[in-house]
């Protein structure tokens, strides 16, 4: 496995998980891990990211992020299980 480190400010805004399923959640735990919120853009949530927002640990934005929502993060994780949506995401 390759890997490249690297080191990412939290503090001026949250990180975006676009997808709200099994995946998404495994991105979202690691990056609760450093990030005081993680924002989550999805059309539904699994049973933990559930949760996770019940709980105000993540917050929930428009289910399509738009670009407005993405400039300026200082990470987003394109994680909805789906090929497609995820080269949109990363486009």
């Amino acid at each position: 496995m390759r890997t490249f480190p690297i080191f990412v400010s939290f503090d001026a805004k949250p990180p975006l998980v676009v997808g709200g399923g099994e995946l998404a959640a495994i991105k979202t735990r690691l990056l609760l891990k450093r990030a005081p919120s993680v924002d989550i853009s999805a059309e539904g949530l699994g049973t933990e990211l559930a949760k996770l927002a019940e709980a105000g640990q993540v917050t929930l934005v428009a289910p399509q992020p738009g670009i407005d929502q993405v400039r300026g993060r200082p990470l987003v994780i394109a994680a909805t299980e789906d090929d497609e949506e995820d080269t949109r995401v990363s486009a």
